[in-house]
Parts: structure tokens; sequence; C-alpha cells
């Protein structure tokens, strides 16, 4: 745990375009990224059905503008051991940019699965729903148990969207995004 938490509070993963791999002590491993793209999720384009574009930047920490509209910010850890994928964790975000600030619209935890070697039962909420104000953030929660011949217990991920600069002339929202993994 704290080689997780200590690679990924490693500021220089900002605006990244890789996946980040933390090779731990016990020989397995943990792969950790993630993406923020425009929200289609009432649509039926490629990016609604989980595939988003090759050049979406990817890392635990992001520092991005972001345009008025509807986002997905999606926070995902995959687990490994012994060279096998246990399973795959993920937190999506559905927020909204516009003169308010932030809006958190709702939270998921679709695209999180187990393998044949472990089972995942996940949940989420939002605990802090708008960011109206710079500086402000808000926040989900998604937590997961694993249920396995590899892995058992609890993982928890908390995903922070700051607000950190509104240009509402140009309709533009300057927005550092991040988040935690706690077992």
């Amino acid at each position: 745990m704290n080689e997780i938490n200590e690679a990924i509070s490693y500021e220089s993963n900002v605006n990244s375009e890789e996946v980040k791999t933390i090779e731990l002590s016990d020989g397995s491993s943990v792969e950790l990224s993630s993406t923020d793209e425009a929200d289609n999720s009432n649509s039926t384009n490629l990016q609604s059905m989980g595939f988003s574009a090759k050049s979406t930047d990817m890392g635990p920490y992001r520092t991005e503008d972001k345009k008025y509209g509807a986002r997905l910010y999606t926070a995902w850890v995959k687990l490994k051991s012994a060279g096998v994928t246990v399973a795959t964790l993920k937190l999506g975000n559905h927020y909204s940019v516009g003169d308010y600030g932030l809006k958190m619209r709702y939270a998921d935890v679709g695209g999180t699965n187990g393998t044949v070697w472990s089972s995942v039962d996940a949940s989420c909420e939002v605990t802090d729903s708008k960011a109206e104000k710079v500086g402000y953030d808000m926040n989900a929660v998604g937590t997961y148990k694993l249920n396995g011949k590899l892995n058992n217990g609890y993982i928890v991920l908390t995903s922070y969207i700051k607000l950190t600069s509104l240009n509402k002339s140009s309709k533009v929202a300057r927005v550092y995004q991040k988040y935690t993994y706690r077992d």
C-alpha cells in the first residue's frame, strides 16, 4: 500500500500519456491511469461504448482546460498478480462545466470487472457534487470488494476534481484532477 501511494503522489505524472505501472516488492503490480473526454453517455458513438481516442492524455494527475459542456473523468486501476490481471476497477465521474463552475451529475463503476481469478462487487457515491468557486473541488468515492484466489479485501478509489480557473467570456474552465487508491 505504501509503495502504491508513494508512486501516485509523485507529481511528475501530470499529463502523462502512459499508463503508470507500479511493480510491488511482493512480485505483483498495479496499473493506474485516467481519462477525461466529452461525456456522450446518451449516444452510441465509440467513446460511450468504452473506446477512447488515442490522443486522450492519461495519468493519475491531470490539469487541463475544459470547454463548457458534459465531461466524463474516469479513474482506473488494474490489479495484477504474477503477471495475471486479477481485476480492473473503474470510477466514472460524469460532470458538467459551465458559468456555475463544475457540477457532478453522477458517478458510476461501469467497466469494473474481475476475472476467473476473482470477482468484484462495486458501488459508488458522489460525496461532494459542486465546485462553484475557484479553489473548490468535488468528489466521488468507489468501493470495490474483491473475492478470489489471488486477492481478497476492499479497495477504495476517491476522485478529486478541482476548479482552478473559470473564464466565463471564453467559456473555458481549468480543471485539476486526481484520484487516490486505498485498501
